[in-house]
């Protein structure tokens, strides 16, 4: 699959939607492939794998053939202005024709729709991988309103009737609120924001005489498409015993920005920042995004914390405690290698299975983000080290 995601003009977002959601992907990814070619090419083509491969699990040709012939039928019509030019008034159909031919599906789009995609002046781009991950299609119809909006953090506001209109909803379906609500647009969101680059929650406003409602936006710091190169990025900048060593250091390695880790350090000491990243160690399986927990979690307790900087006193006692802690690590260290080097060959593959099984009992969220490396040397402290010399309190007595 080479193309990744497709210039998607505001006018054909923005239409009234009655389309499955295979139709959808489909429409989004034929427009990905032709989008070069737009102005210099009547037929376009895609091979049907090809297709296939950006649309799920489908690979059922005639479901395929049914669709296209739909999307050369239904006409469609703008919603939303988002410009100053007049939008399409008129109904169009989104495809002029299109067919299966020696594996190749043929297509073409008609001449008063061409300029408005080629050379839209208000676009979204869509993530074709990421549409194909939706199995709803409400949640993609919400997913690209949102993407549109994203630069402005909030979409237009909708009565009740322009939302199921927008959604194309008849009017006699889900004539109560509340069931609209839980089965379409609280499902909708908590699909995309599980799956998407988006954070996205809806607004409602009862005080007019019609409902009215919107939808805010933020987009997430890291996705988690990106978790692996976040990771293998701090991996790479930060040693890990100087990431171990501070507290400050460790959220940096969770992916907290350099700007918030600042803001922390001015309400919270060291000793509340550990406390917090154990608390998060202790539902590591259940955080999908450790930086934004760590972020929401002080933003809480900031809240609920007197907003003042520690006196001089405290932050020498913050400094002591780091030093005392990277000395301990140091210790460590030279211990290890000491033992280490000990050790006879006979000894070392005896350790090889125990090492294994041992790997084999921690959470895969905490293996994948140490490495083997790091864990392999957690398990030799634990094995060649004694408890009084592992634990910094019982360490620091005997100091």
């Amino acid at each position: 699959m080479s193309k990744k995601e497709v210039i998607k003009s505001s006018w054909v977002i923005h239409i009234s939607h009655q389309l499955s959601l295979i139709q959808q992907q489909i429409w989004n990814v034929l427009l990905a492939y032709a989008y070069d070619n737009l102005l210099i090419q009547k037929i376009h083509h895609i091979d049907v794998r090809v297709l296939f491969s950006y649309v799920g699990k489908t690979r059922n040709i005639s479901h395929l053939k049914n669709a296209l012939e739909e999307l050369c039928v239904i006409e469609r019509y703008n919603l939303i202005n988002k410009t100053k030019i007049d939008p399409l008034k008129q109904k169009f159909s989104l495809l002029a024709s299109a067919a299966i031919e020696d594996g190749l599906c043929k297509y073409s789009y008609s001449p008063q729709l061409i300029p408005y995609l080629a050379n839209p002046p208000s676009y979204a781009k869509i993530n074709l991988l990421m549409q194909k991950e939706f199995t709803s299609k409400y949640s993609l119809i919400i997913y690209e309103l949102c993407i549109d909006y994203a630069g402005v953090e909030r979409t237009k506001t909708f009565t009740l009737s322009e939302f199921k209109n927008y959604l194309g909803i008849a009017e006699n379906e889900y004539k109560e609120f509340k069931h609209l609500n839980y089965k379409i647009i609280k499902k909708a969101i908590s699909e995309i924001n599980k799956k998407s680059d988006l954070l996205i929650a809806v607004k409602f406003d009862a005080s007019h005489e019609n409902l009215l409602l919107w939808f805010t936006i933020n987009k997430k710091s890291r996705t988690a498409i990106d978790v692996k190169k976040m990771i293998d990025k701090v991996r790479g900048q930060t040693k890990q015993k100087e990431l171990c060593a501070c507290p400050f250091k460790q959220l940096k390695g969770y992916g907290v920005s350099a700007r918030k880790v600042n803001e922390i350090h001015e309400f919270f000491n060291a000793y509340e920042v550990q406390h917090t990243i154990n608390e998060m160690k202790r539902d590591f399986k259940k955080i999908c995004d450790p930086a934004a927990w760590l972020t929401a979690m002080f933003n809480k307790k900031k809240e609920e914390k007197p907003v003042k900087k520690f006196k001089a006193a405290q932050q020498c006692t913050m400094l002591e405690d780091q030093k005392l802690r990277r000395k301990h690590l140091d210790y460590l260290e030279c211990r290890l290698k000491e033992e280490c080097e000990q050790l006879t060959e006979t000894r070392k593959n005896e350790l090889v299975v125990p090492f294994e099984q041992w790997i084999a009992k921690q959470d895969v969220k905490v293996t994948f983000f140490l490495g083997r490396e790091k864990l392999h040397q957690m398990f030799l402290e634990e094995v060649l080290l004694t408890r009084e010399e592992r634990n910094f309190e019982e360490w620091l007595k005997r100091t």
